[in-house]
């Protein structure tokens, strides 16, 4: 969040380009009407459902990090945006 407000920390947020052009690229093989957008809305998705599971109110409530219940929530939770962005 740091990295927005102070020029000297920007260049960590390149770091996540190479995420979004593989979403992007995802979302197009999948057949989402708007694979740039839909791409970048992915990523943004989650990085929120990460930080809500890590240090967020999700935190009190999700199964353990790193536990097999864990991996299924959030294999569910993502399973469940990719088929919101390509309508499938």
């Amino acid at each position: 969040m740091e990295a927005v407000h102070r020029a000297e920390l920007r260049g960590i947020l390149h770091h996540g380009t190479g995420l979004r052009v593989q979403a992007r690229d995802l979302l197009a093989r999948a057949g989402a009407a708007d694979p740039d957008r839909q791409g970048d809305q992915f990523v943004a998705f989650v990085d929120g459902l990460l930080v809500d599971r890590l240090v967020g109110a999700g935190a009190r409530t999700a199964p353990p990090p790193g536990s097999a219940a864990s991996r299924t929530d959030l294999s569910a939770a993502v399973r469940t945006l990719l088929r919101a962005l390509t309508g499938s």
